[in-house]
């Protein structure tokens, strides 16, 4: 029983040891709007963009980008990215919902009932909203990876 007791502390310490040095990865700042600048993002989607706003770290997300028009008469889209430590667990949940898989974007990707595309790329998690054609969506995202690539 004393040698369990032992063993039981040693791991301990070496597990508080571990989480003491192994740094947090941090979010990495991205400029949604200067990667896919809207007349890029009018081009792909179809839609007649004028403007671009960021929504900086909003709903969990590290950075986004919405997109319309100047009379807001738009089908208007907002492209969010996570690049923090929640991308696994942010992917895991939208990952179990009512989703397509989609193929030919990013690592993995899904298309929910809400036309929302969700792409995990590397440690990226890209969120398209706001779309109602998939393949619009597919565009956007492709434009995005390669510049973050």
């Amino acid at each position: 029983m004393k040698n369990l007791l032992l063993i039981g502390a040693s791991l301990l310490l070496i597990l508080a040891s571990i989480a003491r040095t192994t740094p947090v990865r941090a979010a990495k700042p991205i400029d949604v709007c200067t990667l896919l600048p809207v007349a890029q993002a009018a081009q792909l989607s179809g839609e007649p963009y004028t403007t671009a706003a960021s929504t900086g770290a909003a709903q969990g997300w590290t950075s986004g980008c919405a997109y319309n028009n100047d009379d807001a008469t738009a089908q208007g889209v907002t492209v969010n990215v996570d690049t923090s430590d929640r991308v696994a667990d942010t992917w895991n949940l939208v990952h179990a919902g009512n989703v397509v898989e989609v193929r030919g974007v990013g690592d993995k990707a899904v298309w929910d009932k809400d036309n929302t595309l969700y792409v995990l790329s590397g440690r990226t998690l890209i969120q398209i909203n706001g779309l109602e054609s998939q393949d619009q969506s597919e565009a956007l995202a492709k434009a995005l990876i390669r510049a973050l690539h």
